[in-house]
């Protein structure tokens, strides 16, 4: 026969291991959503240093057509 206290070692049993099981599913999606993000900060920013390498790129042929305009008046 089932007595109070074996019910009780069950159910928290039960408690302890959803309590593992959430917490390890947590500690999972934690550390996809962070490596998620560092992929997307990474990707963000190196597209943000070609775009600045094209920038200074067009600045340089910029300053040069104006040296021009101005040596030749």
């Amino acid at each position: 026969m089932i007595n109070l206290d074996l019910i009780q070692i069950i159910i928290q049993g039960g408690a302890v291991g959803l309590l593992l099981a959430f917490g390890y599913l947590g500690y999972r999606l934690a550390n996809r959503l962070m490596v998620f993000g560092f992929a997307l900060i990474t990707n963000h920013l190196s597209g943000l240093n070609l775009t600045l390498t094209k920038v200074e790129k067009t600045l340089t042929r910029l300053d040069e057509s104006i040296d021009r305009l101005v040596r030749k008046k």
